[in-house]
């Protein structure tokens, strides 16, 4: 069973790199994100909590390929090749912002991701040792971040970085995308809910899609509600979409009878045609979902008679209880 869905199953390998600067006339080139998460800006200007809502367009994992468009001040215009959203006058494309130079570098040679990070976080070491014990580490990757491993020793893999160096990440903290793209219905389900329960308290971040690190100084780390079904369904073998409202797009459409895993699609009830939000269903009455604003919120656990109103059998897909109008997708097969 392949679970990659999307047009970003199309650009889901890493990349060999080299360092040469780009030219003018360079473009488009294919660019790798070098740090553990960046910022994917809707103008070449940094973004703080306070204008992410509004100048936060995404944000890109470590290994995340991108297609560079242009060069300004520093900044390349990129596409995001593994976050696709839909436009009505052009259809599915990468979603597009800006990012800063130091965060990527040049990317030839496509090396294929093999794992995907399945902690909260997990540390890439500089030695085989230290990742057995505490030591130095290179970067603290995100929950979701896909990457090349070459060989497991003693329950640690050795594992290329972009940068062309090798580093140590512990077994226990990734799994293979093979073992995803074969793993049962079941199974599946169990660890898109143990991915959100590893996520619970995140911090909420406007635009977000990275898991929370309080040690990332310099670097907002969080998500919102499209961020975090993104990162656990992409620590599960899949590339969803950008937004909520690309993620109902593309997912199954349900009736009703949502189960373990399925998403919980909202839109208010004024404007029921824009979906606005979007939860994993742990059972029929719980959920989880990143709920916040302005900088202020995070990833909990809610019952759906809290949310809702009443349990999630008791309602068909398309209700309207008054104040949302409740929707159900999966993208479980």
């Amino acid at each position: 069973m392949r679970l990659f869905t999307t047009l970003g199953a199309l650009f889901s390998g890493l990349f060999l790199l080299t360092a040469s600067p780009l030219l003018a006339d360079d473009f488009p080139k294919n660019l790798v994100v070098n740090v553990a998460v960046a910022d994917i800006c809707q103008s070449p200007t940094p973004v703080n909590e306070e204008t992410a809502c509004t100048m936060l367009t995404t944000q890109a994992l470590y290994g995340e390929p991108l297609l560079a468009k242009d060069f300004v001040n520093g900044w390349y215009r990129v596409e995001a090749m593994q976050q696709v959203t839909y436009d009505e006058n052009d259809g599915w494309n990468s979603c597009g912002g800006w990012i800063r130079a130091e965060q990527i570098l040049l990317a030839d040679n496509i090396e294929d991701a093999n794992l995907v990070v399945t902690s909260d976080h997990a540390h890439v070491y500089t030695a085989m040792d230290e990742a057995s014990a505490e030591g130095s580490f290179a970067v603290n990757l995100s929950m979701g971040t896909e990457i090349f491993g070459e060989s497991e020793t003693l329950g640690v893999w050795k594992v290329h970085l972009v940068n062309g160096t090798k580093g140590y990440i512990r077994g226990s903290h990734v799994t293979t995308l093979a073992a995803k793209a074969d793993q049962g219905s079941m199974d599946l389900r169990k660890d898109i809910i143990r991915a959100a329960k590893r996520l619970r308290r995140d911090y909420y971040l406007c635009n977000g899609r990275s898991a929370y690190d309080s040690s990332s100084y310099g670097q907002m780390t969080g998500m919102d509600a499209a961020g975090f079904v993104n990162i656990v369904y992409r620590a599960n073998g899949f590339h969803l979409a950008h937004s909520v409202n690309d993620m109902y797009m593309n997912c199954t459409k349900m009736s009703s009878n949502p189960q373990k895993g399925d998403l919980v699609f909202l839109s208010s009830a004024n404007e029921p045609d824009l979906i606005s939000h979007v939860m994993i269903v742990k059972d029929d009455n719980t959920l989880y979902e990143a709920y916040g604003c302005c900088g202020k919120g995070s990833v909990h656990k809610i019952s759906s008679v809290e949310k809702l109103g009443a349990t999630l059998s008791s309602y068909n897909s398309g209700d309207n209880n008054g104040e949302y109008v409740i929707r159900f997708g999966s993208f479980i097969k």
